[in-house]
């Protein structure tokens, strides 16, 4: 019976995600029974299975409890991030901003716009996280391209989002059509494919594809589809340094070791670091 219901979780990928083209390149095995591939023509890197519409009805409405709040270790670096990239996102805002978080968890992050006075609301697809948020928020329940919201906004933001998305290009469409005339999309904390570490460690980086982390974008990839729709890319930024991620020393020896294993193409055995442009940071405006 366990293994029929694994069965049911997860479904082949078939064509590129985002182009639909047929043609890849194997980069690793992400885990036992799932590869990550890169698709030959637009480059975006991929799982080879990811969950099925089973998979998702039965994984994602625990989310918050069972995966995101787990690690307290992790919870607490990621509330100090909240701070730091609302302070760098903050600066591009105008006073009272209508502000949408897509994928807003249990809505801890929409906390530090509030406490500046800004108009707050919420997207979720976890029920859990869903339930929790909307005790203190307007928060719409599902995918962004299938939800019914008549506001415009001055800013988006989709935090460690993008890679979950289950039909992202419908889901960047729609938030654009949300956005004011100079409104903000930001985009961050999503795993990029073009990184160092991505690079050097493989199915050793720090958040690589698998099962249910789709895929990992480029700001390439990512800023082709946005300037064909009106968004030019306004602002970036490269969050390791200052951080509770940053070890600077001991980070640039791991990768320095890691870097010679792959030369003599031989295994790496620990987890790559956080380190510089492991994570897309970008900002884009409606032009």
């Amino acid at each position: 019976m366990q293994a029929d219901a694994n069965d049911k979780m997860y479904r082949k990928v078939v064509g590129c995600p985002w182009c639909a083209w047929g043609g890849y390149s194997v980069l690793y095995h992400a885990t036992d029974d799932c590869e990550a591939l890169k698709c030959d023509r637009c480059g975006i890197v991929y799982a080879s299975k990811v969950l099925s519409r089973y998979g998702i009805e039965h994984y994602w409405p625990t989310y918050e409890s069972m995966v995101h709040m787990k690690d307290e270790k992790l919870s607490r670096q990621r509330k100090a991030m909240y701070q730091i990239e609302y302070d760098f996102i903050k600066r591009y805002m105008a006073p009272q901003s209508a502000v949408l978080d897509v994928g807003c968890s249990n809505g801890d992050f929409l906390d530090y716009f509030k406490k500046d006075g800004h108009i707050c609301e919420g997207v979720e697809f976890g029920k859990d996280a869903f339930e929790q948020a909307a005790k203190r928020y307007r928060v719409y329940y599902g995918e962004l391209s299938k939800a019914d919201i008549k506001n415009q906004y001055d800013l988006i933001v989709l935090r460690g989002v993008v890679q979950y998305l289950l039909h992202p290009k419908d889901d960047l469409k729609k938030a654009i059509s949300l956005l004011k005339q100079g409104g903000l999309l930001y985009i961050s904390s999503s795993p990029n494919a073009d990184s160092v570490c991505h690079r050097i460690f493989g199915n050793k980086a720090r958040l690589t594809v698998d099962p249910t982390n789709y895929y990992m974008f480029t700001e390439k990839i990512l800023s082709d589809f946005l300037s064909f729709h009106g968004m030019r890319l306004f602002a970036d930024k490269d969050f390791y340094l200052n951080t509770p991620y940053e070890d600077i020393e001991n980070d640039i020896c791991s990768v320095a070791k890691a870097f010679k294993l792959r030369k003599q193409d031989k295994e790496i055995t620990w987890t790559a670091p956080a380190f510089f442009d492991s994570m897309l940071s970008l900002v884009y405006k409606k032009i």
